[in-house]
C-alpha cells in the first residue's frame, strides 16, 4: 500500500463530489472520490474508481475517498488513512478555485514528519469540455481542456428551434467535439443559451422566442436534443457565462469583480458580477438591461400600452431597420455607415449604462456581440467619453 501510495502522490487525480453537484467550488462542501489517477509522465491512466470502469475496462479500480476540513487532508482506502494539508489559491475572482494538495510520502497520520512532502498537481490537460454558445440562428461550438485552451471549435447553423423545438444540429456537433477529443474524456457540455436560466434546476424560466413563461425543464423543452447527448449538461445563461469568461481572462488585472456585461445582437442581453460574484437575482432574471425602458416617465408597460426598451433600440434588427445595414455573419459595413450606427447607439447606449453604473457601482463595463463586434473599439471610446462626462 506504501508503493500504491507513493504512485498516486507522484500522479494527477481528478476528485469528483459525492451527491447533488455544487456550484460553489469550494472543496470542503462535499466528501469526494478518486475516480482517475494518471500518470503526469505518459497521462496513462493508473488507477480508476468504479464510476469509470465503463470507459477504462483494463485499469485497476481503487475505492479512495478525500474529505477536507480546516486546511486538512484525509485520504481513506478500506481500513488505511492517509493525512495531508491543502491551501487555496488566487483565483483572480472568478467564480472556480484552485487548490494545492500535499500529503508526506508514508502511510499513517505521523509516519511522514521530518520527510519532505509531494504535492498532488490536477492536470489541466488531461480532460476536455465542450462549450456552446448560441446566438440567433446560430451556434458557435467549441472543445476545451481544464485550463481554457480551446482544441477545436465550429459555428454551426441552428435553424429555426425556437419554432420547432430541433436541436439535433448541435448534438451533431457536440459528437464531433468529443470525437475531436481524440480519446480524452470529455465531462460534460456547457450550454449558453439565450433565455432566463435555472442552472440547478436545468430549466427556462422564461423565454419570450418560445412563449415560455413558466419555469420548464430543458429536458422537456428539447426532449430528443436530451435522450441524444449522452454527456452531463450544464445550462446557464449566454450572458452570464460570457461574463464569467471574461472576468476569467481578466483576472489581476482588477475591474472584474464588480463588472456589467452588455451582449448586443439579434437581441441586448446583460450580466452583472457584484462583490466577485456572478448575481442571478430572485428569479435568475439579474442582468436583464435589454428590458431597460427609454421612456421611463412614461410609466410602465402594459398590453395596451408597449413601451420601447434598450433592445427594441440597439439590436440587429433595429439597425437594419434605420440603416439598412446587414451586420450578421461577421459583415463588415463601410466607415461612413459604420459611424452614422456608433453615433446613434452612443446615446441610448451610455444612458442605459450610467443608470445602471449609478444604480449598481460598477467599475468596469464591458460591450461585446455582433453589433461591437462589427463597429468597432471606436463605439467603445465613444460611449465611454460620454460616460466620463457624465460620471
Amino acid at each position: 500500500m506504501k508503493r500504491f501510495f507513493a504512485i498516486i502522490l507522484a500522479s494527477v487525480l481528478l476528485l469528483t463530489a459525492c451527491g447533488k453537484q455544487v456550484t460553489t467550488h469550494r472543496i470542503e462542501d462535499k466528501d469526494w472520490q478518486v475516480v482517475t489517477v494518471q500518470s503526469t509522465q505518459d497521462g496513462s491512466i493508473l488507477f480508476i474508481g468504479n464510476s469509470m470502469q465503463e470507459i477504462y475496462p483494463d485499469a485497476a479500480v481503487i475505492e479512495l475517498t478525500c474529505r477536507a476540513e480546516n486546511g486538512k487532508l484525509t485520504f481513506t482506502s478500506g481500513t488505511q488513512s492517509w493525512e495531508g494539508s491543502y491551501t487555496r489559491q488566487d483565483s483572480g475572482g472568478v467564480e472556480a478555485t484552485i487548490y494545492s494538495l500535499t500529503v508526506g510520502d508514508e502511510t499513517g497520520p505521523a509516519a511522514g514528519a521530518g520527510r519532505k512532502g509531494r504535492l498532488l498537481r490536477f492536470e489541466p490537460g488531461a480532460y476536455r469540455a465542450v462549450g456552446v454558445e448560441c446566438e440567433g440562428r446560430f451556434a458557435r461550438v467549441g472543445l476545451a481542456d481544464m485550463a481554457g485552451g480551446v482544441q477545436a471549435r465550429e459555428t454551426i447553423e441552428l435553424g429555426d428551434f425556437a419554432r420547432t423545438r430541433d436541436l439535433s444540429p448541435l448534438a451533431a456537433a457536440i459528437r464531433r467535439m468529443c470525437a475531436a477529443a481524440n480519446g480524452a474524456p470529455v465531462l460534460g457540455v456547457c450550454i449558453g443559451f439565450p433565455a432566463n436560466l435555472d442552472p440547478d434546476a436545468a430549466a427556462i424560466v422564461s423565454y419570450a422566442a418560445m412563449d415560455i413563461q413558466q419555469p420548464t425543464s430543458f429536458a422537456q423543452v428539447f426532449p430528443a436534443f436530451w435522450r441524444e447527448v449522452e454527456l452531463p449538461v450544464y445550462l446557464e445563461n449566454d450572458a452570464n457565462l460570457a461574463c464569467e469568461g471574461e472576468a476569467f481572462l481578466r483576472r489581476g488585472a482588477g475591474g472584474a469583480a464588480n463588472m456589467l456585461y452588455l451582449s448586443i445582437g439579434s437581441g441586448c442581453g446583460g450580466a452583472v458580477r457584484l462583490d466577485g460574484k456572478l448575481r442571478r437575482g430572485a428569479r435568475c432574471r439579474a442582468g436583464e438591461v435589454g428590458a431597460m425602458l427609454l421612456q421611463p416617465a412614461l410609466g410602465a408597460p402594459g398590453r395596451s400600452a408597449a413601451r420601447e426598451t434598450l433592445e427594441d433600440a440597439v439590436c440587429l434588427a433595429a439597425l437594419e431597420r434605420r440603416f439598412g445595414a446587414a451586420l450578421r455573419d461577421g459583415a463588415q459595413p463601410g466607415e461612413a455607415s459604420a459611424q452614422a450606427m456608433r453615433d446613434y447607439l452612443c446615446g441610448p447606449l451610455s444612458g442605459a449604462v450610467y443608470s445602471l453604473v449609478m444604480t449598481l457601482d460598477v467599475e468596469l463595463c464591458v460591450l461585446a456581440g455582433i453589433v461591437p463586434g462589427a463597429l468597432g473599439m471606436q463605439l467603445c471610446t465613444q460611449v465611454s467619453e460620454a460616460l466620463r462626462a457624465a460620471l
